[in-house]
């Protein structure tokens, strides 16, 4: 993840984005009002039954999370806001079998393709921009995936008999009773 916020911070010294060293609060009565339809929006979501989505369930959580931060006056609960909306984002990547780090990695090289802000437009594209290749990272990831195969985790019974065996030198059965590798 250092990684990634290394890239982050790298991309925003490209756009010239100064960093911030301490925590400002805004007043922003546009804002508050839009993060508070937010948080009303998840609650009615999750009154309705309407979370049963595994679509539906991830906006559900994105909202509430991006709302907390929004409505915050200090920079602990702001923290704790981004902090839970990064474990939403990669729980729904999970979900949805994404490949996390290699998405990233395919954003952060196309952003790096942008021309630094020009004029009153908060993000300017510019004409060397070279949009993220997202279809071709799924392909690859899932491709990947077909040729190695899906191991699932082993269960803590499993591993005990694998560290077990490993001392008895014996070859380790897997969840499956099928012998491991080793």
């Amino acid at each position: 993840m250092r990684d990634q916020q290394q890239q982050v911070a790298n991309f925003h010294k490209h756009m010239h984005v100064a960093p911030k060293t301490n925590w400002e609060e805004c007043e922003d009565h546009q804002l508050i009002m839009l993060a508070n339809m937010m948080k009303e929006a998840s609650e009615a979501m999750e009154k309705d039954g309407r979370v049963k989505c595994p679509r539906l369930c991830r906006i559900h959580l994105m909202l509430e999370e991006l709302a907390e931060f929004i409505l915050t006056d200090n920079e602990v609960d702001a923290f704790d806001g981004m902090m839970d909306l990064l474990y939403v984002t990669l729980g729904t990547c999970d979900v949805h079998s994404w490949p996390a780090s290699e998405g990233f990695a395919e954003v952060h090289r196309s952003n790096m393709t942008k021309t630094p802000k020009q004029g009153p437009r908060l993000r300017n594209k510019g004409e060397n921009y070279v949009p993220p290749n997202l279809e071709y990272v799924l392909q690859t990831f899932r491709s990947a995936k077909e040729l190695v195969g899906e191991r699932k985790p082993l269960t803590l019974k499993e591993r005990k008999n694998r560290a077990l065996a490993k001392r008895n030198n014996r070859q380790p059965v897997d969840g499956n009773n099928t012998p491991s590798e080793g």
